[in-house]
């Protein structure tokens, strides 16, 4: 998954907005207009997305949430402010959307089961009992490590 910027997305949807408009590829196939459509559809559904989850629109605390299970009603803030002073722990921010993942610089995304490719990548048969409980340790380590364990 890339992480392209807001701004960046806003180009790329604008510049293909500009070729769909100025049809320069008239005299070729119609799949040149439809890919630059669908291009244009998902990056303006990205955009609004983004746009979406990137700032909360209200907030609330975890007191509020509790009440929320307990009796079906809580109170949802505009600003902060408006909350008085909640201790910062507890504020629970609310998005219009729910926010993508993000992994952190010097992270990658990896497989919580290992993969013959991977045993066989580092020269160890698959067959090699060590080698899933090993990668099931090391990643208990990184969880700790970076914080997410």
């Amino acid at each position: 998954m890339t992480n392209l910027s807001i701004e960046r997305l806003e180009i790329i949807h604008a510049e293909t907005m500009e070729v769909i408009d100025s049809k320069p590829y008239a005299t070729e196939t119609a799949s040149v207009e439809v890919n630059a459509k669908l291009l244009t559809a998902l990056t303006g559904e990205l955009l609004a997305y983004r746009k979406a989850s990137g700032e909360a629109v209200a907030w609330t605390d975890k007191l509020e949430l509790d009440e929320m299970n307990d009796s079906g009603r809580a109170s949802m803030f505009k600003s902060r402010r408006a909350m008085g002073k909640p201790d910062p722990a507890s504020v629970v921010k609310l998005y219009a959307a729910p926010q993508l993942p993000v992994v952190p610089k010097g992270y990658a995304l990896v497989p919580i089961e290992p993969t013959y490719e991977m045993s066989e990548a580092i020269g160890l048969p698959w067959e090699h009992p060590p080698f899933p409980r090993r990668w099931k340790r090391m990643l208990e380590v990184a969880r700790k490590v970076g914080g997410n364990g």
